[in-house]
């Protein structure tokens, strides 16, 4: 499971799963380097950049939702905000309820990976005393553009995500994390060795996959916030890769 702090506050961005976002939205900062850190792991994934036409303009899907629909919890610990203002609804009995919530998740599996993506989100997970002979918890700075460069990209959650959970469960306990690849067809990507160190066995049912495709060019102006409610000001985010032209 992933837990996050709050939704993300404003217009049409949040939607009930932590980091994602609903189209025609183009991704916040902390969902782009989602991303960076999928590629990190699965050198062949290319970001989606598939989608349908709206007056004239390709709409990219950037959902979470096949992560979901693959059994990964994406909660965040309050589950409303007041727009345009990150973290505004914290210290209002959502921590308790959602607290709750994972207490429940803990006790109904045999183990659970809990990924804790900033401060947040370890102390909320370090209050539910978990038993970590069942569970594991991994542990990195949060995916914000303030903090993802102090070890995000390289913290290798996915791989060690699955790494465990095929120990515990087999192959078929592994998340498709690639599912959300452009052009995967169905078929994992081919994950990256891990450090020396870290034993990582890669399943053979993996794929290659190098398939991309053109998206049009995607600009979003404003200020925006991290989850930590740390405003770093007025931003437009684009991509070179992300340009193409109109035909």
């Amino acid at each position: 499971m992933i837990l996050g702090q709050d939704p993300y506050h404003n217009a049409n961005q949040a939607h009930g799963l932590c980091f994602s976002v609903r189209p025609p939205t183009y991704p916040p900062p902390s969902l782009k380097n989602i991303y960076k850190c999928l590629k990190n792991d699965y050198p062949d994934f290319t970001e989606p950049r598939s989608g349908y036409l709206l007056y004239f303009a390709l709409v990219i899907i950037r959902l979470l939702t096949p992560w979901a629909d693959r059994g990964v919890l994406l909660l965040n610990a309050c589950l409303t905000v007041r727009a345009h203002q990150a973290n505004s609804h914290a210290g209002h009995g959502w921590e308790t309820f959602t607290t709750e919530v994972l207490r429940a998740v803990s006790k109904s599996t045999r183990g659970v990976v809990f990924l804790a993506w900033g401060s947040p989100a370890q102390k909320r997970v370090d209050s539910l005393g978990l038993d970590k002979s069942k569970h594991l918890v991994l542990r990195s700075v949060h995916p914000s553009p303030l903090s993802a460069s102090k070890g995000f990209f390289e913290c290798k959650h996915f791989i060690k995500t699955n790494d465990w959970l095929r120990t515990r469960y087999g192959v078929e306990g592994e998340v498709e994390w690639d599912c959300l690849a452009e052009g995967k067809q169905g078929r994992g990507l081919r994950p990256k060795a891990l450090p020396s160190g870290d034993e990582s066995i890669v399943p053979q049912k993996w794929l290659n996959g190098n398939e991309t495709s053109k998206s049009l060019r995607s600009i979003s102006k404003g200020r925006f916030e991290d989850d930590e409610g740390n405003a770093f000001g007025d931003t437009e985010e684009f991509d070179e890769e992300d340009l193409a032209k109109i035909p």
